[in-house]
């Protein structure tokens, strides 16, 4: 195997040879496995190529989750939350330079100068494979408008390799303060503290 990687070849059956690498693949890598004559296949066997040439996964990132988000105990504390999740473990200091929110109406700049932007905080999970973003609180605004959550390309994996090549964005929509919208009503059965079935009509707002 070249580039060489720590591993174990094993067949399995006759038919099929199998490598475990020790430690996981480096994402988006080339290699290249060579079958020696005589050595890796009985004798008699022929090949027209004894050089096989594979990839191993890129690495890839996606908005997976963004949505406007009110704390049910808090009714003033309203954010934007939004989860990226990667395939291999990210690089956190690097993907942290890439990650923007920013309100419909604040300026990007010109070549980053005079750019505006909202105040956020990023956390991970134990595996860095999912980024969880907050915006800081939010103001209501008078009027519906949107706060854009962006990751610029270039998101690198901790263990290297070729970065993300594409921008990933999601739209928000933040409610206005005079803005109402009914989301669903339905109808439920509950019991009560004498155990009766009791009916309701549930709005959410």
């Amino acid at each position: 195997l070249d580039p060489k990687i720590e591993g174990k070849w094993q067949w399995d059956g006759d038919k099929l040879l199998r490598f475990n690498p020790k430690s996981e693949w480096p994402p988006g890598a080339e290699f290249t496995v060579t079958l020696e004559r005589g050595v890796a296949l009985a004798e008699p066997v022929r090949m027209a190529d004894y050089r096989i040439r594979f990839m191993s996964a890129p690495f890839l990132a996606k908005l997976t989750e963004a949505k406007f988000y009110q704390d049910p105990v808090d009714p003033a504390a309203k954010k934007v939350v939004a989860t990226v999740n990667f395939s291999h473990p990210v690089d956190t200091a690097d993907f942290e330079k890439r990650v923007t929110l920013r309100l419909a109406g604040q300026s990007e700049g010109i070549l980053g100068l005079g750019s505006q932007s909202t105040p956020f905080k990023l956390s991970y999970d134990k595996w860095k494979l999912n980024a969880f973003v907050h915006s800081e609180p939010l103001a209501i605004p008078a009027k519906p408008t949107t706060l854009e959550v962006v990751v610029d390309a270039g998101a690198r994996a901790a263990r290297g390799g070729p970065p993300t090549a594409a921008k990933i964005a999601r739209a928000v929509s933040v409610p206005g303060l005079y803005s109402l919208a009914v989301n669903s009503v339905r109808h439920a059965l509950v019991n009560n503290e004498r155990y009766e079935p009791e009916q309701l009509l549930v709005a959410e707002a």
